[in-house]
């Protein structure tokens, strides 16, 4: 892996600094569509994150950040999105309200089971935002490499889990 690491940083650094991209001819925005071979299913979030940090410092903007982010992401855990008309705000514990129905719901079709048996399981997802939701959506943050991983739902998360 970290040979691999080591020819993606290569590859970038001479693409980027050879020849600007706009100098290229190249729209910056074709440029996830070039590293699709960085989608390995072996990544970490930690070296997701390395990658992304990396791709930030060559000045790709941040909407260009979070399509390659979760590009990376889908490859390796394919998220069945949540809907994004109610997943509206921040939530945290002691949160309550349809949106943290919403939020445990997604969380328990991606594997990231609320609880086994209950309010808050598959199927009976409650409207309250508790401990072991919280558990759950930091499962979830450091599974597709959210950073900071923090266990409360913000405009970062709600972004990938919304696509």
């Amino acid at each position: 892996m970290k040979y691999f690491l080591t020819f993606v940083c290569s590859a970038v650094l001479l693409f980027t600094f050879a020849t600007p991209a706009h100098a290229q001819g190249i729209d910056i925005h074709i440029i996830p569509e070039t590293i699709t071979f960085l989608r390995d299913p072996g990544l970490t979030g930690s070296q997701i994150q390395q990658i992304l940090g990396m791709l930030r410092s060559f000045g790709l903007t941040p909407s260009q950040i979070v399509d390659i982010n979760d590009r990376l992401i889908r490859k390796q855990f394919t998220i069945k999105p949540a809907d994004k008309t109610i997943l509206t705000r921040d939530l945290t514990v002691g949160s309550e309200g349809e949106d943290v129905r919403e939020l445990q719901r997604f969380l328990n079709n991606n594997s990231m089971t609320v609880v086994e048996f209950g309010a808050g399981s598959p199927g009976k997802e409650s409207t309250y935002f508790g401990e072991k939701t919280k558990k759950a959506l930091l499962k979830f943050q450091q599974t597709v490499g959210i950073n900071p991983a923090h266990g409360m739902l913000d405009q970062n998360t709600r972004t990938i889990i919304t696509r």
